[in-house]
């Protein structure tokens, strides 16, 4: 409910272009690592990993501070899938048209949830 409040009266202030800054610069250091769920790289990983699904888990453990509900998910990924290690391919197959960094956040997931 505080972040709700917070959220409203947020809403009754004037855009300035102090905010319009702001927000592009959080742009700029979290666009490389959120993924926008937009399913462009759905079936591209050679190794048949759920990229997006992935990047979330990951995305639960380093930006939400829920560490154990993205290792929760991790963990049900088929074995094979979650046997899978990014730094065994020679090159990503993965390619984000909205610029995150596939490769370095699966691997940060591997590297952590599994």
């Amino acid at each position: 409910m505080d972040q709700l409040a917070e959220n409203l009266k947020a809403m009754t202030q004037p855009f300035t272009d102090s905010d319009k800054q702001l927000l592009a610069s959080y742009r700029d250091l979290v666009g490389p690592r959120y993924c926008r769920g937009c399913m462009q790289c759905e079936g591209s990983c050679a190794q048949g990993l759920p990229v997006a699904e992935i990047l979330r888990y990951v995305m639960y453990a380093d930006d939400y501070g829920q560490f154990a509900l993205g290792r929760e998910h991790f963990q049900q990924l088929p074995a094979k899938i979650a046997a899978v290690r990014c730094n065994q391919c020679s090159t990503c197959t993965v390619h984000c048209p909205n610029g995150v960094r596939v490769l370095e956040r699966i691997s940060r997931a591997q590297e952590i949830l599994a």
